[in-house]
């Protein structure tokens, strides 16, 4: 890379998605633009543009920026379709994110890069669950992993798993995890045994066993999930703490595999539990924003945005 672009490139580069990675979408943007003032080519800067698109609620915006990452052709046609597909997810669109995924995944397919191949299969999974379609959720992730692996494709397929009931190879994944050296590795072991624990309805263990996570790695996914657990046990001031801080660390949720490949989709769903846990303290106001805010995200329904809408005052 650094035969192909210059050093001042990569740095400066590099500082926006550090800006971005640490929710400081001001510095992030005003970086990345300094970068395509050297090189307009230059994929990468669309990314923390999209990103303070989406945390600022504008979605087109978001899209546009995408579609200039896509025209940049290469590596960036191939991130920006998956930045459309994650986009989509996010504000509830899931057919047009498969649209997304497939064309990606026939353009990584023709282009030989296993890896884009493999991480839009994982999010086509990721589409077709919220769409409730388990079957094809599962086909698309078993394709991805034989394609390729790595964590930023484990982690969410035993998510998958986990949401389909097949906690077994949810376990195969968190015992492979386990053996890495890299503590973020572990740390994600440890929350798909949380989650695992979780099912089984052991609320105690699964808050010890995520906690354990964060200690290793202090990540926003596993504070996300111990967000959950805690209100699954009815830890309802905790749970708020865990969804809180996942709010304020948004940036961290751009990208959750710091690989810059977008992962946004993960924030839909905070503001419904925001709403949860702000209304089991008594925080009506409070509550009825997060749930307004869910439900601009999710016009059509489903059903956390049913259920937001019959808690609206």
């Amino acid at each position: 890379l650094l035969d192909i672009y210059p050093s001042s490139v990569m740095g400066r580069s590099n500082y926006a998605l550090y800006a971005m990675y640490a929710s400081d979408f001001e510095t992030a943007v005003a970086e990345a633009e300094k970068v395509r003032e050297i090189d307009p080519t230059y994929f990468k800067t669309w990314l923390p543009v999209a990103a303070k698109a989406l945390a600022d609620g504008d979605i087109s915006a978001a899209q546009q920026s995408y579609e200039n990452m896509a025209a940049t052709g290469g590596r960036g046609e191939l991130t920006g379709l998956l930045g459309l597909a994650d986009t989509a997810m996010y504000s509830g669109d899931f057919a047009t994110a498969r649209a997304y995924l497939e064309d990606g995944i026939a353009k990584a397919g023709a282009a030989g890069s296993q890896y884009y191949q493999s991480t839009s299969y994982i999010a086509l999974a990721d589409a077709y669950m919220l769409e409730s379609n388990a079957a094809a959720a599962l086909e698309s992730l078993r394709t991805g992993l034989d394609i390729s692996t790595g964590l930023s494709r484990r982690v969410p397929a035993a998510l998958t798993y986990l949401a389909t009931g097949d906690t077994a190879s949810a376990a195969t994944i968190a015992d492979e995890l386990a053996k890495s050296l890299q503590p973020q590795s572990r740390a994600y072991a440890r929350l798909i045994e949380g989650l695992i624990a979780l099912d089984k309805g052991e609320r105690v263990e699964a808050i010890n066993l995520i906690s354990s996570g964060v200690r290793l790695a202090d990540l926003w996914l596993l504070r996300y999930y111990l967000g959950k657990a805690y209100f699954d046990a009815g830890h309802f001031a905790e749970a708020l703490d865990e969804f809180m801080t996942c709010d304020s660390r948004k940036g961290e949720a751009t990208a959750l595999f710091l690989d810059d490949l977008p992962t946004y989709r993960y924030m839909a769903t905070l503001p419904y539990w925001l709403g949860r846990s702000q209304q089991e303290l008594g925080m009506r106001v409070a509550a009825t924003d997060s749930y307004t805010a869910f439900l601009a995200l999710r016009p059509s329904g489903g059903p956390l945005a049913d259920d937001a809408r019959e808690r609206l005052p």
